[in-house]
């Protein structure tokens, strides 16, 4: 049995019956582009390009997963704590994602 806290979207939270926390639900498609995004990730730390506007675009790229997730999971830090469930994970790292500062290619 899935008891579900939040709207069928990306990223859903439901809980499943044998587990102690909720989880976080991630459809195919976004899976599959994390999980690339990490192996380009990999590859430009590996071996460095020499041209900036690539070096640039990885990091706006990387920038854009962290704040998105950054948000997926205070919004999961939000539902546990409606719900009645500790945080499986300590809260300050709600804080230190949400406190980055992209300081060199934020647009803020």
């Amino acid at each position: 049995m899935i008891e579900l806290f939040t709207q069928p979207y990306n990223y859903a939270i439901c809980k499943m019956k044998k587990r102690a926390f909720p989880g976080i639900v991630v459809q195919g498609d976004s899976f599959t582009a994390l999980s690339l995004l990490l192996v380009r990730a990999y590859d430009f730390i590996n071996n460095p390009p020499d041209d900036e506007d690539e070096r640039v675009g990885m990091l706006l790229d990387l920038e854009y997963e962290i704040r998105k997730h950054a948000g997926v999971l205070n919004t999961y830090a939000d539902t546990c704590s409606a719900n009645g469930y500790n945080l499986p994970f300590n809260k300050e790292i709600l804080g230190a994602l949400s406190d980055k500062t992209f300081t060199e290619f934020s647009d803020d």
